[in-house]
Formats: C-alpha cells, sequence, structure tokens
C-alpha cells in the first residue's frame, strides 16, 4: 500500500517489537518485503507497548486519518486486505 498511495499522502511506519536478538531477522524479512518506509525497532517492555497503543499483542494496525486521529484500531480481529485498503481510500477521500 505504501507504493500505491504514497503519492496521495499516504505514509506507512512499521514498528517491530522483536527482541534484541530477533532484529537481524525482521530487518532480513523487512528487507525480503523491500519495506522502504520508515521501519522502527521498538525497545520497550512488553506490558509498556501493550498499555501505550492499547493493543492485545502483535500483530496490530493502527490507522490514523489527515486529521491526526485514530480512525481504526485493529488487533486480534480478522479483517482482509481488502477492507484495510477501502478504509485506507476512504480516509484519503476525506481530508482533500
Amino acid at each position: 500500500m505504501h507504493h500505491k498511495y504514497g503519492k496521495d499522502g499516504f505514509v506507512l511506519i512499521s514498528v517491530s517489537v522483536d527482541p534484541p536478538e530477533g532484529k537481524a531477522r525482521a530487518l532480513e524479512f523487512l528487507q525480503k518485503q523491500k519495506a522502504t518506509f520508515l521501519n522502527l525497532w521498538l525497545d520497550e517492555t512488553v506490558d509498556t507497548y501493550l498499555e501505550y497503543f492499547d493493543i492485545a499483542g502483535p500483530p496490530a494496525q493502527l490507522i490514523y486519518g489527515r486529521d491526526g486521529k485514530l480512525a481504526r484500531r485493529i488487533n486480534a480481529e480478522i479483517i482482509t486486505h481488502h477492507q484495510v485498503e477501502a478504509l485506507i481510500e476512504k480516509l484519503l477521500q476525506a481530508g482533500k
């Protein structure tokens, strides 16, 4: 989606919560996926990031609108790629 919607103002950031010994594997995965957007590694305890992001655990998606407000928190639920993409398209259109 980064490649498809980046020109429209879509910004994607990934946050890895892998332990230090998993950083190399996470980097390898991101390179394999051609993840050319901002990729961060979170150096916090599990309890800290679960509470801060208000999630049950990874993987999670936090989708914000152009206004900076949380539009949807996706965690521990079944949602398709097409549903996420439809939400992103809606948010991009709403901000124009």
